[in-house]
Order: C-alpha cells, then structure tokens, then sequence
C-alpha cells in the first residue's frame, strides 16, 4: 500500500489565495506519476511507457469500466466523469 502526502502551491511555493478555486486532476494518485516501474524479486516486470502513464491509466479506467463502477468505488480512487455524458 502506498500513502501520499501531498501540498498544493503554486510555482512559486506560494499556498494559493484564501477562496481559490481549486480541484485534483481526474484520477489524481494516477496522475502523479508520470512513470512507473514494477519490479518483484529485483527484475523488472513492467515495461516503459516514455511519461504517458497518467494517460494510459485514465484511458484505461475510462475505456474498460461500466457506468456503475464510474459512479461507484472508481470515485474513491479520484474518477469523475466528465459533466458532458461521461
């Protein structure tokens, strides 16, 4: 299991201004990374994507999920559905 800590600032370091208006990507834990590699017992069991990570990720959630699990426990892991029909 992984726990992320994480800080919203701008790019500067700055907290951002009180009454912001601010929101996670969709699929933030994917997002974070923009690779990943797998290894067990020491050899490398996944295979390099070049940084398109967070977009493999969010295709895949998007592409193999029904609309039960888009509005069920994928919310818990950071996915919404966008407005427009998703």
């Amino acid at each position: 299991m992984i726990a992320l800590k994480v800080k919203l600032v701008d790019h500067e370091g700055k907290k951002p201004p009180d009454g912001a208006l601010v929101a996670p990507i969709n699929c933030f834990p994917m997002a974070m990374f923009r690779q990943v590699r797998l290894y067990l017992n020491d050899v490398e069991v996944s295979t390099s994507d070049h940084g398109a990570y967070p977009l493999r990720s969010y295709t895949n959630l998007s592409l193999n999920y029904g609309m039960g699990d888009r509005h069920g426990w994928l919310e818990m892991f950071g996915y919404y559905g966008d407005p427009a029909g998703v």
